[in-house]
């Protein structure tokens, strides 16, 4: 009976970290768009506002061992997804909005910079 029980709770541990490790993450201030897997967002370089003709917001993430290809072809699928159309591999758009993702490096880590604005900019 004690070996049920321990198995139970194992199991119940288990699938409750698992189920946290599958959570999707969005940025703070693209709140729409998914950090991911790898990638850690760069909070102090968040900023969003919004304007008249629309929203302008920037964010940036951090990662290791992550490639440029691996980057686009995960935020190709899932900005699609998200109902982004794919004008180029770095540029999408949704209605009045444009989202541009931008490669590079910080120290020996790959920098991922996205901006939204609007259609008119």
């Amino acid at each position: 009976m004690r070996l049920l029980f321990l198995i139970f709770i194992l199991c119940v541990a288990w699938s409750t970290s698992y189920a946290r490790a599958a959570e999707i993450v969005f940025f703070e201030s693209l709140y729409d768009v998914p950090v991911m897997v790898g990638l850690s967002e760069v909070k102090d370089q968040s900023v969003s506002f919004d304007k008249a003709e629309g929203r302008i917001a920037y964010a940036a993430a951090i990662g290791d061992d992550i490639d440029e290809t691996s980057v686009l072809s995960f935020y190709s699928t899932a900005l699609q997804q998200l109902g982004w159309h794919k004008i180029s591999p770095h540029l999408f758009q949704r209605e009045q909005e444009k989202l541009e993702i931008s490669l590079g490096k910080s120290n020996a880590s790959e920098l991922i910079m996205f901006s939204i604005n609007p259609v008119s900019q």
